[in-house]
């Protein structure tokens, strides 16, 4: 959605969720050259991270033959896992995965990508109950009406520039309804799943609000039925605000939640004292209680949105500090070792790559990381300062510190 000021023709600057799609189109692509060379320094910055194997998380068809280009060119120095972008692509799509499925070179076809709702910070994730300080601005202007259970059109600009400090906004009580929205019908979502189901292909949907959590949980029933299928492995992505309800129920249906805890670090006191209150603010981002029920989990990040530091994301669901200083929800931190293996061991196997990849084992991939200092012997807090000395894929060195 294009956000327009009140005479409903110029743009106020803000777009949001599924206005990325049009502002793609409209943005001149580079040339095939420098496209390739975008991509080589992309992946370059990816390998520094001490990260071998990273995800397209919303591959549209152009970037999908460029990655493809870039392979035949051996210009890939780790391995690119792809989903489509359901907004960007066709249903036959799942097709194209299905006809790729299983092989494994360094750029593959993974699955299918829905987005089912937005983002708490943009006040655009779906909540079951309202946000806890209403958005300004609520009578802007938008160029498409939201779904049935959308609230007001807003307005994030200047007013949220020079905000006071949070505390002040810590008992501010929701004034309104407001509960943001999804970007996607009940319907869409099921045709979706269904026809990747058929197919055998993998399905992962963002998801940040709990609403939202609701309909991807029900469209799985509806579609599955009593017969849950965990070889799909469908995934949860974000599960920020996944009630302990819904953890139940995708234990029982065979979801698997990826959290996003660098959400924690980066916005955890503007969503305790603005975006969800106090008690919802604890709980974003679940893994304890996802590691309490017996689930596989696995962290990530969400770039180019907060960095791409695997150290940083381990540090913020093993922490939980926020950028205050403030520890949210100290009864869903987890250890270090349990964060290590969720971006390591239970990384590979949501990709369906146990088999060669995400430990150290005869007849597996030699895909390492050298770090400056044992992440299961330093202090957790000194996490996030562990650095990358050297990366190697396959056996080979594609990073080395002052190489």
């Amino acid at each position: 959605m294009i956000q327009r000021e009140a005479d409903g023709v110029t743009p106020n600057g803000v777009l949001e969720e599924n206005a990325m799609a049009a502002m793609l189109a409209a943005v001149p692509p580079p040339s095939p050259e420098r496209a390739l060379e975008m991509l080589k320094v992309g992946a370059r910055k990816y390998a520094e991270a001490g990260i071998t194997t990273a995800q397209d998380g919303a591959a549209v068809p152009a970037f999908t033959a460029l990655l493809k280009a870039a392979e035949a060119k051996g210009l890939l120095p780790i391995d690119v896992v792809t989903y489509a972008f359901y907004k960007a692509n066709k249903l036959s799509v799942v097709d194209d995965v299905a006809a790729e499925k299983g092989e494994r070179d360094r750029m593959r076809l993974g699955g299918i990508k829905l987005v089912v709702d937005g983002s708490i910070q943009g006040f655009t994730a779906y909540l079951s109950k309202p946000y806890f300080t209403p958005p300004p601005g609520e009578n802007a202007v938008k160029d498409e009406p939201n779904m049935s259970t959308a609230g007001p059109g807003l307005i994030l600009g200047a007013e949220y520039a020079g905000l006071p400090p949070f505390s002040s906004h810590e008992q501010a009580p929701a004034k309104t309804d407001y509960r943001g929205y999804p970007s996607m019908t009940q319907e869409e979502i099921e045709a979706w799943i269904a026809r990747a189901d058929a197919a055998g292909v993998q399905v992962i949907a963002h998801v940040n609000g709990d609403a939202a959590a609701d309909m991807i949980i029900e469209a799985v029933r509806k579609v599955r039925g009593e017969t849950p299928r965990p070889e799909l492995r469908t995934v949860i992505i974000h599960g920020q605000t996944m009630r302990e309800d819904q953890l139940d129920a995708a234990k029982k249906l065979g979801l698997i939640p990826s959290f996003f805890p660098i959400h924690v670090a980066f916005w955890g006191d503007r969503h305790k004292a603005l975006f969800l209150g106090p008690e919802r603010a604890a709980r974003i981002d679940p893994a304890k209680s996802a590691h309490d029920r017996g689930m596989r989990f696995t962290l990530h990040h969400d770039a180019p949105i907060a960095g791409i530091d695997m150290l940083a994301v381990m540090s913020a669901a093993v922490n939980r500090e926020t950028t205050g200083g403030e520890i949210l929800g100290p009864d869903q931190r987890i250890s270090v070792r349990n964060a290590l293996r969720a971006v390591t061991i239970d990384a590979a196997w949501q990709y369906f790559e146990e088999e060669r990849k995400g430990s150290l084992e005869v007849g597996k991939l030699a895909d390492m990381v050298v770090l400056s200092a044992n992440p299961l012997e330093v202090d957790p807090g000194a996490l996030k300062d562990i650095k990358v000395l050297e990366t190697i894929k396959e056996g080979m060195t594609v990073f080395k510190t002052g190489g």
